[in-house]
């Protein structure tokens, strides 16, 4: 009987020490894992400011890991409408946007003008008088020399006994001297009709004029919180009609105005002709297959004014244009005047809004084509452009009181959400910066008379669309109704046509990192496909500065200080089934910070079905970089966003 007891003792015993053995081996398992995981997830939850080096490759069970996304199943209710792409739906007043984002009251400017320039007559206003204590007063026209150089041209005096002269160019530099030896400089912006123009012949006779009026980097949902004034007289008073899906097609202004003005992709104009800076063979964008060409054949009169010369469309990282493109120009203005908010005692943006009012009277009888941008007001801080909605109710008011919108196709716009600020960081912040703002305003004759259009168009507002759509709308209108000016061989379909239910991101144009239809669900900064997506994100930046001369000798390698966020794609094509994801292409969105310099970034990384991981399209920079990159700033404007120079 003892030795039954004994020997049934020593069967325990070994089971015991089995057991003991494999809690070891699974501890000595775990820490091996911790050791390469654990310092990274240090990072990603404390946000501690050493950096970590990526340049592992990481070697996880090839079977679980390398076969399967991130997520292997996902279950989303079905959609109510049938529609492929459900559009986000936003809060404007969200209260953390809303706190973020402080709006600035006015702007204030000190001093009076002397002068006022319209019909191409220049006058001294009729309270200048002796007590004015003026000693002279001279003005000179600004003329454009190139897309970066204006010039001035001859004198023109003014005094109390000839108080007026006639001026035949748009744009004035106006100096008014003091007897106390001061002086005032003045700026004026207003159409002085071309008479080659007036006599230019119209072959096809728009039903209406085309408008414009965009601002920049500020999203759907950001003009309905800092423009509540001009929103509101645009929805209640000009039953405007607005776009609910209007999105980007790719990450800042040109993208979005290349698309909209020439049918076409950046990357397609550049391949049938370069016009990138740093590019071998680069040369001018006049060659592109701009709109205002085919309005000039037709007879139509242009005009295009962008406020801020430094940040132009086609002039920041392209090379700009050769021959001045548009009948009217405002880049020529815009060169001389002081970047400022005020231009002495004007507000600048209201320069802008006087010069396309004077343009929307100029040329009776004629069709027009205007495109008025607002980059200044809009660049500065987030909240600065609350500031002029008083001033752009205003302006739309006295359209309306002046009749000015009876013929016209009215388009209020913005190119894309902000793109660098805190919010930008946010889920919301990241939608908006995808979904800019679109409105038409159409007279009422206009919508009585093409009943089936307008519906299209009204229910069109709903679906998923972009710049390619505008610029097919703004074709046909140039038709109207006839379908002869569309162009097959283009991405887009005119609002006035109805869209399918079936329309994705990819029918309109929209890459997939901006689509904002797709659905996207955060994994674990933990994960192994977290962790390697941002080592590749973080190794393609490397590489781009290590592919060109100036980038790799004078700007710092980077590494990853920490991962911000990760989420898996849920195909747009599928967004209302559960889907099996374990035999498809992962897609990744990372967000990460790297050092030295601190640069945010994100973008989309894939898994391919052999497990190699690829950075898809660009990687944004969502926080400012400043005067970082001051030393490739002009040669390779491209590698702006990632260079940090020694």
């Amino acid at each position: 009987m003892k030795l039954f007891f004994r020997l049934k003792r020593r069967k325990w015993l070994k089971i015991l020490l089995v057991f003991i053995c494999l809690i070891i081996i699974a501890t000595l398992l775990e820490q091996m894992y911790l050791v390469r995981t654990k310092p990274l997830l240090n990072v990603y939850m404390a946000k501690v400011g050493s950096s970590i080096d990526l340049s592992f490759r990481t070697d996880w069970d090839t079977k679980f890991s390398r076969t399967t996304c991130a997520i292997t199943h996902i279950h989303t209710n079905h959609s109510h409408d049938g529609k492929k792409c459900q559009l986000p739906k936003l809060d404007p007043f969200r209260p953390y946007v809303v706190k973020a984002i402080k709006p600035v009251e006015s702007i204030d400017c000190t001093g009076r003008l002397y002068t006022e320039y319209e019909n191409s007559v220049l006058r001294l206003l009729d309270d200048v008088n002796e007590e004015s204590q003026i000693e002279e007063v001279f003005a000179v026209p600004i003329l454009r020399i190139t897309d970066h150089h204006a010039t001035y041209g001859e004198k023109t005096f003014l005094s109390l006994n000839n108080r007026s002269a006639i001026m035949e160019d748009d744009f004035l530099k106006v100096t008014i001297r003091f007897r106390d030896g001061s002086e005032q400089t003045d700026f004026h912006a207003s159409i002085s009709e071309i008479p080659e123009v007036s006599k230019r012949k119209e072959t096809h006779s728009s039903p209406l004029n085309i408008m414009i009026l965009a601002f920049d980097g500020t999203s759907a949902a950001h003009f309905e919180r800092m423009l509540p004034k001009t929103y509101t007289y645009l929805k209640d008073k000009l039953d405007s009609i607005i776009v609910r899906g209007y999105s980007v097609v790719g990450e800042s202004t040109t993208p979005q105005l290349t698309a909209l003005l020439t049918g076409r992709s950046l990357e397609e104009n550049c391949a049938f002709s370069e016009g990138r800076k740093e590019y071998p063979a680069s040369t001018f964008v006049d060659v592109w297959p701009f709109i205002y060409k085919d309005m000039k054949r037709l007879g139509i009169v242009t005009m295009w004014s962008e406020d801020d010369y430094l940040l132009g469309t086609f002039t920041l990282r392209l090379n700009g244009f050769n021959e001045q493109p548009t009948d009217h120009y405002g880049r020529t203005l815009w060169l001389t005047t002081p970047k400022e908010l005020c231009l002495e005692s004007q507000q600048q943006y209201k320069v802008q809004l006087k010069y396309l009012k004077s343009y929307m009277k100029s040329y009776p009888g004629k069709r027009k084509f205007g495109f008025t941008f607002f980059s200044d007001l809009c660049h500065r801080e987030p909240g600065l452009v609350h500031a002029a909605d008083g001033g752009i109710t205003a302006f739309f008011e006295s359209l309306q009181r002046e009749n000015l919108l009876n013929d016209t196709m009215f388009i209020t716009m913005s190119d894309h959400g902000a793109r660098f600020e805190e919010v930008r960081q946010s889920p919301q912040g990241k939608l908006e910066q995808r979904l800019p703002f679109l409105s038409f305003t159409f007279p009422t004759w206009f919508k009585r008379s093409y009943p089936d259009q307008m519906a299209a168009l009204v229910k069109n507002t709903h679906f998923i669309s972009s710049p390619f759509d505008l610029h097919k709308t703004i074709k046909h209108l140039l038709a109207f109704p006839r379908k002869n000016f569309m162009e097959s061989d283009t991405t887009g379909k005119s609002f006035f046509e109805p869209y399918s239910i079936s329309r994705t991101c990819s029918d309109t144009g929209i890459p997939e990192y901006y689509c904002p239809c797709l659905k996207w669900h955060p994994i674990s900064l933990n994960h192994p496909h977290s962790m390697e997506a941002v080592r590749t994100a973080v190794d393609h930046i490397n590489e781009l500065l290590m592919s060109h001369s100036m980038t790799a000798e004078l700007c710092h390698q980077l590494k990853l200080k920490m991962i911000v966020e990760a989420y898996q794609s849920q195909p747009s094509s599928e967004t209302h089934l559960t889907l099996d994801l374990e035999q498809t292409m992962c897609t990744y969105q990372i967000q990460f910070q790297t050092t030295p310099g601190d640069g945010i970034f994100e973008g989309l990384v894939r898994m391919d079905l052999s497990g190699n991981f690829k950075v898809y399209g660009k990687l944004d920079r969502i926080n400012m970089y400043g005067e970082q990159p001051r030393c490739i700033y002009e040669p390779v404007p491209s590698m702006r966003p990632y260079c940090l120079c020694k």
